[in-house]
């Protein structure tokens, strides 16, 4: 087969920027195509003159011309779509996003699915448009960081929906997301920038500012801080739970149908809330609750720090139940009392959920809202050994003014 010299392609090339090609990856793919049929009729005995004007005849009474307004009509056809579905994707994602969010935070139920859908819409339909466009308009030398870029963005997009969705490795996948952003898009962006700058000063300058700011936010993410006060809450917790066992141990004080009565119901309601714990750790863990039950609670800082749990208790309404299991015990704990010591042991006690608190932020807040909402799930798990402990207590507390009443009542001869 045939082949073109050097002169012979150079001659080519010229003749297609001649001829009013201007648009760089059309003249070069032109110059392929040209230089291949030519290479074919040269093979059929065709001079490479001659065998030039026949390829070149080939392209219609308009030529080269021709094809580069035929080129131009279809990229313009191909923006436009890519325009609308850009668009299009881009307000999905945007109303998809702020229903979820306001569903969320009204409690309602759909606001996952929601917020799911919108990261989805936004994750594989508005950012891929997007990478595929600036691929198209970017030099050679800047695709890997237009890449870069859109990638960093689209698994922080993925781990923060996590986060609000209360599911493992969120903090890991904005953690990464960040990263690519911080090490690997704009390192490239700036030195892309300050090689074509005409003001380097303030390319630099630009820089540092964003170098700062990365800085900060790292600052403010603080994960040793995290780390430490995870630590904490998990050794209050474990302290939590060994007077839990202590507590539980008063089989001695049960004495009489009304003493037993209330240490079934206490007993249910705590056994309750240990089964709530265990499938919040499998739940937002992702593993069996057989495996949870051998899970510690510092196992849990490092696979899932994150807000969690609010799904379970909020929006499946699990809150409202342990509200109402806590404010029948409270009741029928203060019916064991007189009614002069009611009103001093319900302050002892201290078991009233419709008490209102102020949060760090100055908001009134439910009894619910103030120990549960926007808890990590280390703090949801140790709040709830808290509460069952302090309602344990208050249940030995009425044991022992039975069990004290009951023996008052019995006469000295029965006494020895």
């Amino acid at each position: 087969m045939a082949e073109l010299t050097e002169q012979q392609i150079e001659f080519v090339r010229s003749e297609i920027l001649a001829r009013g090609v201007n648009l760089d990856t059309l003249r070069d793919d032109l110059l392929d195509h040209i230089c291949t049929a030519i290479e074919h009729k040269m093979d059929e005995g065709l001079s490479f003159d001659s065998a030039f004007v026949e390829t070149i005849k080939l392209f219609g009474p308009d030529g080269l011309m021709q094809v580069q307004h035929q080129t131009l009509f279809l990229l313009t056809q191909m923006n436009e779509t890519m325009k609308k579905l850009s668009l299009g994707f881009g307000l999905a994602t945007v109303a998809l996003l702020l229903a979820g969010i306001f569903f969320k935070a009204m409690h309602w139920a759909g606001a996952g699915a929601l917020i799911v859908l919108g990261d989805a819409v936004l994750v594989l339909g508005y950012i891929p448009i997007l990478t595929a466009h600036k691929l198209k308009e970017s030099a050679p030398n800047e695709k890997f960081n237009a890449i870069s870029g859109y990638l960093g963005l689209g698994v922080m997009a993925t781990g923060i929906t996590f986060k609000l969705m209360h599911w493992p490795t969120a903090n890991m996948l904005m953690l990464i997301g960040f990263g690519i952003l911080a090490l690997v898009y704009m390192p490239v962006f700036y030195y892309l920038r300050y090689k074509t700058s005409l003001n380097k000063s303030i390319t630099i300058t630009s820089a540092i500012i964003s170098l700062i700011c990365v800085i900060l936010v790292l600052q403010l993410m603080n994960f040793k801080n995290v780390g430490l006060y995870n630590h904490g809450i998990t050794v209050i917790n474990e302290q939590l739970e060994e007077n839990l066992v202590a507590a539980r141990s008063n089989s001695a004080l049960v004495s009489g149908d009304k003493a037993e009565q209330l240490h079934e119901k206490v007993g249910q309601f705590v056994e309750q809330i240990d089964k709530l714990k265990l499938e919040l750790k499998a739940a937002t863990q992702g593993i069996s609750e057989a495996e949870a039950a051998n899970l510690k609670l510092s196992d849990l800082s490092r696979a899932n720090s994150e807000v969690a749990s609010m799904f379970r208790l909020f929006e499946r309404k699990e809150i409202d139940k342990i509200v109402a299991d806590v404010a029948s015990i409270n009741h029928d704990i203060l019916a064991v009392f007189p009614d002069p010591m009611q009103g001093e042991m319900a302050n002892i006690i201290n078991l009233n959920t419709s008490n209102t608190y102020v949060s760090i932020k100055g908001e009134t807040q439910t009894w619910a809202t103030y120990h549960f909402q926007n808890a990590s799930l280390i703090g949801v798990v140790s709040n709830l050994s808290a509460l069952q402990l302090q309602v344990q207590q208050a249940e030995n507390l009425a044991l022992l003014y039975l069990k004290s009443q009951s023996e008052a009542l019995r006469p000295p001869s029965a006494a020895l």
